[in-house]
């Protein structure tokens, strides 16, 4: 006789339909995760072999590295033009590979699905985390989607994580995961969250967004080597080519905003602000 489904799982699959509604999906496309860290290590470990090689263009993601060598693979960084987009040139002359993740938006603010033309065989993998939107926004570029559900009165600590495709996709990838019942107290502040979010309150997200990303450009003043990138959905970027970065993350702070500086960029480094709290 099969066991009686939980509390927690009714709730976990009541929380998957909804969320699901919200995208315009059905619930087979979907398959929430504890964490960005847990969905990331789910689909290397399902895409990858140890030796294996996957393609992806820095900065990106801090996670990214981490999931490709704890699955035993490399990654092959195919670099970033001044601008923020994807380098061409290196793109193309890269092998191809099993995986590709890409920025929708990366923190650069290039839309990556958009600048890497799909090749035989590779997975690719959308890191949405960065998107202006409560519940998340699946890319249309991509076959698997990493996309996080926010808590509209707190915005800035993701609830949950969750993976989008075809449903064939997702059920491969939930059988390769086994039982992983989520913590009940994240399950029912998810299922709230997710109730409470509809137009309107995605439209009031992306207003204050916007209103804090024009309030950061008038608090700061850039200097020689420094420029600012596109917005990044939730972050604002400035390239740094020969300047100091960490001078700059520190003025942001002092305004009150979350900014850290990141390491290599072509030609210097790259000061990333929150633009959620």
């Amino acid at each position: 006789m099969a066991a009686a489904p939980s509390v927690v799982g009714m709730l976990a699959e009541r929380l998957r339909e909804t969320w699901a509604a919200r995208l315009g999906l059905s619930a087979s496309a979907i398959l929430p995760c504890a964490s960005v860290s847990e969905a990331l290590r789910l689909v290397a470990n399902a895409a990858l072999l140890p030796g294996d090689a996957v393609r992806m263009a820095r900065p990106g993601q801090l996670a990214w590295a981490a999931a490709v060598l704890s699955a035993g693979a490399a990654f092959v960084d195919v670099g970033r033009l001044i601008g923020g987009a994807v380098d061409p040139a290196t793109r193309d002359a890269s092998p191809a590979a099993r995986l590709v993740i890409l920025g929708a938006p990366a923190p650069t603010g290039a839309m990556d699905p958009h600048d890497w033309p799909a090749a035989p065989g590779e997975l690719r993998l959308a890191d949405a985390t960065l998107a202006a939107s409560l519940r998340g926004q699946p890319s249309a570029g991509a076959d698997l989607t990493l996309i996080v559900l926010r808590d509209p009165d707190a915005p800035g600590t993701p609830l949950l994580a969750a993976l989008c495709g075809a449903p064939e996709d997702i059920l491969a990838l939930q059988l390769l995961a086994g039982p992983s019942p989520l913590p009940e107290r994240i399950v029912r502040a998810a299922l709230a969250a997710s109730q409470r979010i509809d137009a309107a309150a995605e439209a009031a997200f992306l207003l204050a967004v916007v209103a804090r990303a024009e309030r950061l450009r008038s608090l700061l003043t850039l200097g020689p080597g420094q420029r600012w990138l596109p917005r990044a959905g939730i972050s604002q970027a400035v390239s740094c080519l020969a300047a100091d970065g960490h001078a700059l993350a520190a003025a942001a702070q002092s305004q009150g905003y979350s900014a850290e500086a990141w390491g290599a960029f072509p030609g210097g480094g790259l000061v990333r602000c929150a633009l959620v709290a």
